[in-house]
C-alpha cells in the first residue's frame, strides 16, 4: 500500500490514481468530509456530552480507503479489458482470414488453365481474365502472378507493375523447394516494388496433383494488408475512442496502426504479453498498453504478429454515460449478488458502511435521548450539545451520500464493463459470421468456372469416367474444404450427377425439386449466387443449414445454363464453434457459467446456439425485446434483460456483411443478429444491499411554540412502515443486535435475551405484534425501555427522529387507535394541510406506553418468561 494524499492505495494505482477521475472525485469529497468528523471528533470530546466519534471517523477513513481502491481496481479492470478484447481481436480476426488464404494458394496453384497457360502460353489475356474472376471473387488480394521457375514473370494481374519482368525474390526459391503446403512472407518484394512490405502466399505450380510431379512454375497472391487492417481498426473503434490499435510482427515492430500520428509504423515496442497491462513513453507521452499474441486458428499462427492496444493515460479512464443500459436500482439489487461478477470485498463495502451508519444513527439518537435526561445540564450546554448532534448528523448525512454515490458508481462500472464485453462479443461473432459465409460465397462461385466441370457438363451425355472424374474432383475439394459436409452438381434439369461425399453417392441420379436449385438454374452472371432459406434439409440429415449454389455455364456461351454446383454449409458445427469462440470468459478462460451464444434471423427463429437450454434449439424462437431483431445492419446494443425468471446481460449486433458480401451491390440478402447473453442473477431476488435509512430522519425535530411547559418530547422508531413513538424519558437508549441469545420453544414475540448492565434483557419482537414483516438480520436496533416493572428491549427496523409536540395534539380517543390497541395512548397527525401523500402510515405517530407494552408482551409470554428466569 501507498499514501496518495490522505488515502491508502494499492502500490500499482499509485501512478494511474491522477487519471482515474471518479476515484478522483469521491476521493477529494470524502477528504473534505473526514476533515469535518476529525473537528466533531475533537468538539465531542470538549463538549463534555460524551459524544466521542472517534470510532465513526476511522471506520469511515478505513472504508474510505476500501472504496477509492476498488473504484481505481475496477475502473483500471474495465479499461484493460477493453483493450484486451480489441488487442486480441486485432490479431486473431486477422489470423481466422489468412487462414483461408493458405487454402486458397495450395488450391489455385492446381487449377487446370494455369498448368495448360504454363505449358502453352499464347493467350495471355485469357488467363489474365480468370485471374480477374478470381479476385472478382476473392478480393482480399490486390495482384496474382504467376512465373517460371527462373523468376520470370508469364503474367500477372496488377497492370501498374508491367515493369516488372523478372523477379529475384528469394520466395521463388523457396515456393519450389518447400514441403510445406504454402509459402508465407511479410516484407518488401520486387513482386510487389510499389509497397513498403507485402503480404504474399506462394507455392508451386506442377504439371499434376501426384508426388513428385513436375514443377512448371509458381504462383503468388498479394494479400491487401493495409486494406483489411483498415477494415479491422474501422470495426474496432469509435468516434469518440482515442485507443491506438497495432499489430506487430514477430520482432515488435508496428506494422499497422489505427493512428500514425500518436504511434507511427516501424517503430520498435514491448512484446511483454505476460503482464496485465503496461505504462509506456512515447514522443512525451504516456500511454496505457496492452499485447496479446495471436490464439491461433485450427493450428495456424500465421507469422508470429502480435495484436497491441494503447490509450493515452489521461483518456483511459473516461467513463462513458451508461444511462441507456437500463440498469434500474431493482435490476442493480439482484445483480450485486453475482459472486461472479463482484468479488466479496466489493459486497462487503456496501455491508460495512451500512454498519457504519447504523452506528452513526444510534449514536446520534441515544445522544439526543441522553441531553433530555441528562440532570442538571445548563441550558448553554444544553444548546451546544442539540447544535453538536445536528452538525454531526449533517455530517453524517453528506458522508451516506457520497458513499452511496461512489458505490453506485463503482457497482455501474462492474455491471457496464458486462455489458461492454457482451456487446464487443456479439459485434465479433457476427464479424466471424459474415466473414465466414463470405468465403462461402466466393468459394461456390470460383468452383462453378473450373474448365473441367464446364466442358464436361456441356456434353450430351456422361460417361462412367466422366462422372467419376467430376467426383473425384469434389472430393479433392472438399478434402481441402472441410466446412462442407458434401459438394454436388447437377444438370440443367436439376437432376445430380456428382458429388464429393461418399455416403452422399445415394443423391446422384435424384432430381432436385428445391426453389434454390431452380433459382441457381437462372443465373447468367457469374458474381451471382443464390442461397437456401435456413431450414431443415435431407442434404443435412433433415438438419437446418444453408446450401450456396450457382449456375455452371458454357466455356464457349456464358449465357448458356448447363448445370449448377451447390455446396452443403455444415452449419451445426461451424456456428457453434463461432460462437464458443465468441462467449466471455472469467479470469481462467473458461465460458462464464450459464453464457449463451445464439445466431438467429429478424424473426428470432434462432440459427444456431452453443447449448440447448430453457426448450431452445435451431429452429426454434427465442423470446426478445422486438427491438434487439429491428437493429439496423450493423448496429448492436446491449441491456440487462428478463430472461425465463432471470436477469441476463445482452448484447446483439446485426449482420452488415464483409466486404461484397451482402452489400448493396450483392444478390443476396438475409439479415442475421448475434446474441452473447450472461445471467446476472434470479429476477426480483431479495436484496437490500443500501445504506441505513436517511440520517436526517434521526436528527432532532424540534417545536416552535412558545408554551414550553406543554411540550413532550418523543423518541421514534420503526417497525416495518409503522412509525411509533415514546416518551424520551422512558428510554434507556438504542442499542446493536448483536449479542442476542435466542431461547428455545419462547413464545412468539419473544426473540431472546441480550445482557444488558450485568442482567438478562429480554428483546420483544414488535413485527409480529404488529404484522409487520420481519427479516433477521444484524442490522435491526434495540431500544432499551424503562419501566416500572424493570427494563427491556424491542426490536425496531430503525429508528426516527427525536420531536417534540404540545400535549394537546395527541388525540387519545379510542376511534382515532387502530383496532383499539390497549398499549397504544393515542395518535400524532404530522401531515400539514393540503398534505396529499398516500404514506399514511409514515405520517400518523402512534404513542406508545411503554408499561402497557411491557404488560402484554409478558402475558403473551408469561410461562416462557417464567423458564428464562
Amino acid at each position: 500500500m501507498a499514501k496518495y494524499k490522505q488515502v491508502e492505495v494499492d502500490k500499482h494505482l499509485l501512478r494511474l490514481m491522477p487519471f482515474m477521475s471518479a476515484a478522483e472525485q469521491y476521493r477529494e469529497e470524502l477528504t473534505v468530509l473526514g476533515n469535518q468528523w476529525d473537528l466533531l471528533t475533537i468538539l465531542g470530546k470538549m463538549s463534555g456530552t460524551g459524544t466521542d466519534m472517534s470510532q465513526t471517523r476511522q471506520g469511515f477513513q478505513l472504508l474510505t480507503d476500501d472504496l477509492i481502491n476498488q473504484i481505481g481496481a475496477a475502473s483500471l479492470k474495465k479499461s484493460v479489458q477493453q483493450m484486451t478484447l480489441r488487442a486480441q481481436v486485432t490479431v486473431d480476426i486477422l489470423i481466422r482470414n489468412l487462414f483461408e488464404r493458405t487454402a486458397d494458394i495450395g488450391f489455385l496453384a492446381t487449377d487446370d488453365d494455369i498448368r495448360a497457360f504454363i505449358n502453352d502460353p499464347k493467350d495471355p489475356i485469357a488467363i489474365k481474365n480468370r485471374f480477374k474472376e478470381y479476385v472478382a471473387k476473392y478480393s482480399v488480394y490486390s495482384n496474382i502472378l504467376l512465373l517460371d521457375p527462373s523468376g520470370k514473370v508469364l503474367v500477372q494481374l496488377d497492370e501498374s507493375s508491367s515493369e516488372l519482368t523478372c523477379s529475384d525474390d528469394p520466395l521463388i526459391k523457396k515456393a519450389l523447394q518447400t514441403t510445406e503446403d504454402y509459402v508465407e512472407v511479410f516484407r518488401y518484394s520486387d513482386l510487389c516494388p510499389q509497397e513498403e512490405k507485402s503480404l504474399i502466399y506462394a507455392f508451386r505450380v506442377t504439371a499434376t496433383n501426384a508426388p513428385g510431379s513436375a514443377t512448371l512454375g509458381v504462383l503468388a497472391l498479394c494479400f491487401r494488408f493495409e486494406d483489411e487492417l483498415e477494415g479491422i481498426f474501422r470495426k474496432l473503434s469509435n468516434e469518440a475512442d482515442w485507443s491506438v490499435m497495432l499489430l506487430l510482427d514477430s520482432t515488435g515492430e508496428v506494422i499497422a496502426s489505427s493512428d500514425v500520428y500518436q504511434i507511427p509504423k516501424g517503430i520498435q515496442l514491448s512484446r511483454n504479453t505476460d503482464t496485465d497491462y503496461e505504462i509506456i513513453k512515447f514522443s512525451g507521452r504516456q500511454y496505457l498498453a496492452k499485447v496479446c499474441a495471436t490464439n491461433g486458428y485450427q493450428g495456424f499462427r500465421g507469422l508470429g504478429w502480435y495484436g497491441m492496444v494503447v490509450i493515452p493515460l489521461d483518456y483511459a479512464f473516461i467513463q462513458e454515460n451508461n444511462a441507456g443500459h437500463g440498469i434500474t436500482d431493482l435490476i442493480m439489487a439482484s445483480v450485486k449478488k453475482h459472486e461472479d461478477l463482484f468479488s466479496s470485498e466489493i459486497r462487503a463495502i456496501p455491508e460495512r458502511a451500512e454498519m457504519i451508519q447504523l452506528e452513526l444513527e444510534r449514536a446520534l439518537w441515544n445522544g439526543n435521548i441522553m441531553e433530555d435526561s441528562r440532570e442538571q445540564n445548563t441550558q448553554i450546554n444544553q444548546s451546544f450539545s442539540k447544535v453538536l448532534l445536528g452538525e454531526i448528523g449533517k455530517t453524517g448525512m453528506q458522508t451516506k451520500s457520497v458513499f452511496e454515490r461512489s458505490i453506485a458508481n463503482l457497482n455501474q462500472t462492474v455491471v457496464t464493463s458486462v455489458l461492454d464485453d457482451v456487446l464487443f462479443y456479439a459485434s465479433l461473432a457476427i464479424d466471424i459470421m459474415d466473414r465466414n459465409l463470405y468465403e462461402r460465397a466466393n468459394d461456390v462461385r470460383w468452383w462453378a468456372l473450373t474448365g473441367d466441370f464446364r466442358e464436361l457438363l456441356a456434353k450430351n451425355s456422361l460417361t462412367d469416367d466422366d462422372r467419376e472424374s467430376i467426383n473425384s474432383i469434389l472430393a479433392y475439394i472438399n478434402n481441402l474444404y472441410t466446412v462442407y459436409t458434401n459438394i454436388f452438381i447437377y444438370d440443367s434439369e436439376g437432376e445430380v450427377i456428382a458429388v464429393s461425399n461418399p455416403d452422399e453417392k445415394t443423391l446422384i441420379g435424384s432430381s432436385l425439386q428445391s426453389t434454390w436449385a431452380n433459382d441457381a438454374l437462372q443465373i447468367r452472371n457469374s458474381q451471382h449466387y443464390c442461397v437456401s432459406k435456413f431450414e431443415p434439409t435431407s442434404l443435412y440429415s433433415e438438419r437446418h443449414t444453408y446450401i450456396y449454389n450457382t449456375a455452371i455455364t458454357s466455356l464457349t456461351n456464358s449465357n448458356h445454363v448447363i448445370g449448377g454446383i451447390g455446396i452443403v454449409f455444415d452449419s451445426e458445427v461451424e456456428f457453434s464453434e463461432m460462437l464458443r469462440d465468441t462467449l466471455p470468459c472469467n479470469v481462467q478462460g473458461d465460458p462464464f457459467p450459464g453464457s449463451l451464444g445464439l445466431f438467429t434471423d429478424r424473426n428470432g427463429m434462432i440459427i444456431s446456439m452453443t447449448q440447448p437450454v430453457f426448450d431452445l434449439n435451431v429452429g426454434g424462437q427465442l423470446s426478445l425485446p422486438e427491438k434487439f431483431f429491428s437493429l439496423p445492419a450493423g448496429q448492436g446494443l446491449c441491456e440487462i434483460v428478463v430472461y425465463q425468471k432471470q436477469y441476463y446481460a445482452v448484447g446483439a449486433c446485426a449482420s452488415s456483411g464483409y466486404r461484397e458480401y451482402k452489400s448493396q451491390d450483392d444478390c443476396y440478402e438475409n439479415d442475421v443478429i448475434s446474441f452473447i447473453m450472461v445471467p446476472l442473477g434470479e429476477e426480483n431476488s431479495d436484496s437490500q444491499d443500501q445504506l441505513a435509512s436517511s440520517t436526517s430522519d434521526h436528527q432532532r425535530v424540534g417545536y416552535n411554540g412558545s408554551n414550553r411547559d406543554s411540550v413532550v418530547e418523543v423518541a421514534t422508531f420503526y417497525v416495518g412502515r409503522q412509525w411509533f413513538g415514546v416518551n424520551a424519558c422512558s428510554v434507556r437508549e438504542a442499542s446493536a443486535m448483536d449479542g442476542v441469545c435466542k431461547l428455545i420453544g419462547s413464545g412468539s414475540n419473544l426473540l431472546g435475551t441480550k445482557i444488558y448492565d450485568e442482567h438478562a434483557l429480554p428483546i420483544y419482537n414488535l413485527h409480529r405484534l404488529t404484522n409487520q414483516p420481519y427479516i433477521e438480520n444484524l442490522n435491526h436496533q434495540i431500544v432499551v425501555f424503562k419501566t416500572e416493572q424493570g427494563d427491556f428491549g424491542c426490536c425496531v427496523d430503525h429508528l426516527g427522529v427525536i420531536t417534540e409536540f404540545e400535549e394537546q395534539s395527541l388525540d387519545g380517543t379510542a376511534d382515532s387507535i387502530p383496532n383499539k390497541v390497549e398499549y397504544i395512548t393515542g395518535v400524532v397527525s404530522t401531515k400539514t394541510e393540503g398534505d396529499e401523500s398516500d404514506q399514511d402510515d409514515k405520517k400518523m405517530l402512534l404513542i406508545i406506553d411503554p408499561d402497557k407494552l411491557y404488560s402484554y408482551l409478558k402475558d403473551n409470554n408469561e410461562s416462557k418468561l417464567k423458564k428464562m428466569r
